[in-house]
């Protein structure tokens, strides 16, 4: 038996076949495709991913509706009007505390000093520091919940100092 040797009648038997050159451009190819894939996790993971916010406000929970109003209304922010119950809105409204947008001043530290819910009113009494646009920085916040469970502010009451603050009774009367 003999063994025969295939050459490509064009090329003399010491140049490389096409048989050698499809696995190098099949690697040179399979290369770029990883790099181009491996690039692409690298930006989705690090440009993908939105900035942490803020989270949204709870609307079901009476005491993080009274502190996210006291914030708003120690920066002036008109924003405060959405947590506003429709007792109160008009009031606010007069007052041109709904029309003008939020000047951008740095949020103030707001301490909860005591929180009550009573059925469907809740009291929260809190510190503001430093003190809102008044120069109060004790508050009182009433609020009421509505039929879909979320709770609006009935109103805010500022003080000078903690001593205006009394206790918050379930019970009917000006400040529940």
């Amino acid at each position: 038996m003999s063994i025969v040797q295939l050459t490509n009648p064009t090329t003399k038997p010491s140049e490389p076949t096409g048989g050698t050159r499809r696995p190098r451009r099949r690697l040179v190819l399979t290369g770029a495709v990883l790099a181009i894939v491996v690039s692409g996790v690298i930006m989705t993971v690090r440009l993908g991913s939105p900035p942490a916010g803020p989270s949204p406000l709870d609307r079901g929970d009476a005491r993080a509706v009274g502190v996210e109003v006291l914030r708003r209304q120690a920066v002036g922010d008109a924003t405060m009007c959405a947590l506003a119950s429709p007792e109160l809105l008009p009031t606010l409204r007069r007052e041109g505390r709904c029309t003008v947008g939020a000047p951008g001043e740095p949020a103030p530290a707001i301490t909860v000093l005591f929180s009550k819910v009573c059925g469907d009113r809740a009291g929260v009494e809190a510190q503001i520091e430093p003190a809102g646009r008044d120069g109060k920085p004790f508050a009182f916040v009433g609020l009421s919940q509505g039929a879909d469970g979320l709770w609006s502010v009935r109103g805010v009451t500022m003080f000078t100092d903690r001593d205006g603050l009394g206790p918050y009774e379930c019970a009917s009367g000006p400040r529940n």
